[in-house]
């Protein structure tokens, strides 16, 4: 379901925009327009972006505003990719965290996708927002085009749910979505072989 009326109206009016469109290169050579936005409260600031397959919001966190516990997280899971097996190096930039939020289980649309970016100055956060069901296709072709960056991305649950899901809807548009990464990381089955590996002959069930 869309965002509510009055949230979506609340929203409007608490966003001022600042200057005109301006052309902008989007990592594919895309050309993408990009409209600032000022948040006002305690909303970050946000960019209108858009391109060939219409816009959609940008909300940005750069370093200096991610804050220490971006850092710490990713420090804790750099240290648990290196423990996995299998886990193929890669540069601090080349490593992200994705996350995606829907209207629904499958076959609806999404909304909003995140994604912790590791940049060559530190963490950047992206929340790519589609304010109406319209703006689900240029949510979808801006984060391939980032993730074509990334080296190794890191999930829960992605590669069951969050991955399909992402390249299901870019079906359904007529989209071509790849992911190619070198490594995919998903932390629910990796947390479920911990879990399992720590399991000792004391705490299994008897035989029968």
């Amino acid at each position: 379901m869309p965002l509510p009326h009055k949230v979506r109206k609340k929203l409007a009016a608490s966003h001022r925009a600042e200057g005109d469109a301006s052309p902008a290169q989007g990592s594919a050579g895309q050309a993408q327009t990009e409209r600032v936005v000022r948040a006002s409260g305690q909303m970050p600031p946000s960019w209108e972006m858009g391109g060939s397959q219409g816009h959609y919001l940008s909300i940005r966190l750069v370093p200096g505003q991610v804050g220490d516990w971006a850092e710490q997280i990713v420090t804790s899971a750099w240290e648990t990719l290196l423990s996995c097996e299998g886990f193929v190096a890669c540069e601090h930039h080349q490593l992200a965290f994705l996350d995606i939020e829907t209207t629904g289980l499958g076959g609806t649309p999404l909304f909003l996708v995140g994604i912790l970016h590791i940049g060559t100055r530190g963490p950047h956060i992206h929340q790519l927002l589609a304010r109406h069901y319209g703006e689900e296709p240029a949510v979808l072709a801006a984060t391939n085009r980032m993730l074509r960056e990334v080296q190794v991305l890191v999930s829960f649950n992605g590669r069951s749910f969050d991955v399909p899901y992402l390249q299901s809807r870019a079906s359904y548009y007529g989209m071509e979505w790849r992911l190619e990464v070198a490594r995919h990381v998903d932390m629910l089955s990796v947390r479920s072989r911990s879990s399992s590996d720590h399991l000792g002959e004391a705490d299994m069930p008897a035989a029968p």
